[in-house]
């Protein structure tokens, strides 16, 4: 297992727990999970933990010899800056465009100058949506 496959455990863990142990938490965290190299998925674990502290999102503190990830904040009001090349806001503003002439909606369309986080949520529905319809078609 990887660093980001754990890490995308781990955020979806913190989506539901303020906190996680790894002495009591390991298994639920990957339910029926099986594999050939599990120490190795315990340390990629380890090392996403210590991602996440070092990008402040969690802080460790030990408590009887156990080390504890406690959430910084709510998981809800976590933020990331993100910077986006031209060249991707032209193909973020494509997809709004041809789905908004194609449903005859105009209030999906971006502006290219001023992309917002409700922007790329509204990218993703649509890309979300014709994935679904790809997989029923199929």
């Amino acid at each position: 297992m990887t660093i980001l496959e754990s890490s995308e455990l781990l955020l979806q863990w913190f989506q539901r727990n303020d906190s996680f142990n790894f002495e009591d938490n390991f298994k639920e965290l990957i339910p029926n999970y099986l594999s050939e190299t599990p120490e190795a998925d315990k340390a990629s674990i380890l090392c996403a933990l210590k991602s996440l502290e070092e990008n402040k999102a969690v802080k460790c503190s030990i408590v009887n010899k156990q080390e504890y990830y406690v959430l910084i904040r709510p998981f809800e009001t976590m933020e990331q800056n993100v910077s986006i090349g031209y060249n991707t806001i032209l193909v973020l503003t494509e997809i709004t465009r041809k789905t908004s002439e194609n449903t005859n909606n105009k209030d999906m369309l971006i502006d290219p100058l001023n992309i917002t986080e409700k922007d790329i949520l509204v990218v993703l529905n649509i890309l979300m949506t014709a994935a679904k319809l790809n997989i029923n078609n199929e």
